[in-house]
């Protein structure tokens, strides 16, 4: 066995002639050997697992790394650092992705992940994120959305490049389970984008993959089945709404993206857009439009809610009812008024979920003052999201104030590839 020098003599950097070495012994001092044994040869590949300790006397839970360091998980949010540190080790520890890929995949998993997905970010990353190691249709998708929030040239550069593979690669795989999963993300990559004219290709093949499988989906315990599942039924709620789609049975879904609508609002905007194209057919008579106007505005009544963003979701919902009735200028200038005071008062300039009320309200603004401020509003988002579909609200809203003409027909031919969150 290797002889060590004690603390003094190694600090020193003389011979030792082992604990309780001589010299420390004519000078009556305490030989100690408490540094710790350096490790020789390579590093191991193999990633420790993190230990959750708890301190009984506090109660405070930490995370021990496998470099030793210490952090404490009430500080960071519960299990959020504990999360994304593990996955920065694991994606130190692969060599199939180069450096540039590396630093685009870090940055979702620190901060790009809970700007979409918030508090789902968690489960999110540790289903999905390790699939990318293994994974092409899995990777791209996952880089091109990471590389969409970049500001600068590069990123929107790569973000095309990896855009273009990860619809490549989508159906290179045989697995059932992670060719839906890659469809699913390349959707939401698209949506992200501003102009993905071909998710709505895209959901239909999906449609065809997980319809026979609907049920068994839902019976799955783990993570990733239930990320299938909810995205899956989020993005038929969100096409019922803009296109007026139906496939099958949709089921209830908890997920929702941090800048989007909850699943029961999108069902009242779907009946809502269901009953302008009644009255463009005019094949409603004038009691049964007001009847069906009615029961759509109890069903908003019933969703109140005592927050200010969730009185600006429901004012733009009343917003977009009220421009369809005949007669109704006065309300729906009331509504306006209203929905632009509760979006003032929200003290977050970059909350994300105003993108929709600040849209609808963009439908009715008529004054510059008024069109500036949803502008200047809308930038200030842009600047923590910096997705490109939010610049594109800009330029449909800019649409809108010079062609006068209505959101439905707007979307449906100069936009047709954007969705309405």
């Amino acid at each position: 066995m290797r002889k060590r020098a004690c603390d003094k003599c190694h600090k020193a950097k003389r011979s030792c002639s082992g604990v309780p070495c001589a010299f420390c012994q004519r000078r009556r001092l305490n030989c100690t050997l408490n540094r710790p044994l350096k490790k020789f040869g390579r590093p191991s590949k193999h990633i420790p697992a993190p230990v959750v300790e708890e301190t009984y006397s506090t109660g405070e839970k930490s995370v021990v790394l496998s470099d030793g360091s210490n952090t404490s998980v009430e500080d960071t949010n519960d299990c959020w650092k504990y999360g994304t540190v593990v996955l920065r080790q694991q994606l130190s520890y692969h060599f199939n992705l180069d450096h540039k890929e590396k630093a685009v995949l870090e940055q979702f998993i620190d901060t790009g992940a809970a700007d979409l997905f918030g508090s789902r970010a968690n489960t999110f990353l540790q289903a999905v994120v390790p699939l990318v190691f293994s994974f092409d249709c899995i990777k791209y998708p996952i880089l091109a959305i990471a590389a969409a929030s970049g500001s600068h040239f590069s990123a929107f550069r790569e973000t095309q490049r990896y855009r273009s593979l990860a619809k490549l690669g989508r159906k290179d795989t045989v697995l059932q389970e992670t060719g839906t999963l890659a469809m699913l993300l390349v959707v939401l990559m698209e949506i992200l984008m501003g102009d993905g004219m071909d998710a709505t290709t895209y959901l239909d093949e999906i449609q065809k993959t997980v319809s026979p499988v609907c049920s068994w989906l839902a019976r799955q315990d783990s993570d990733l089945h239930q990320i299938m599942s909810d995205l899956y039924f989020y993005y038929q709620s969100l096409l019922g709404y803009n296109f007026g789609i139906r496939n099958g049975e949709i089921r209830a879904s908890s997920f929702k993206l941090t800048f989007g609508l909850d699943q029961a609002t999108l069902q009242t905007l779907s009946q809502i857009r269901t009953l302008e194209k009644l009255k463009d057919q005019t094949s409603l008579s004038s009691n049964e439009f007001s009847q069906f106007a009615s029961l759509i505005e109890t069903k908003i009544q019933t969703a109140s809610s005592m927050s200010h963003l969730g009185a600006a979701i429901q004012c733009a919902c009343y917003l977009q009812l009220y421009q369809l009735k005949p007669g109704s200028d006065l309300s729906t200038g009331t509504c306006l008024n209203a929905l632009l005071d509760n979006i003032k008062a929200i003290q977050t300039p970059s909350e994300c979920q105003l993108l929709f009320p600040l849209l609808i309200a963009g439908t009715a603004a008529t004054t510059i003052k008024d069109q500036n401020y949803i502008l200047d509003r809308l930038s200030v988002i842009h600047s923590r999201l910096k997705f490109p579909f939010i610049n594109r609200y800009q330029d449909l809203l800019r649409h809108l104030w010079r062609s006068n003409e209505s959101l439905s027909i707007i979307i449906k031919y100069q936009f047709p590839g954007l969705f309405i969150l």
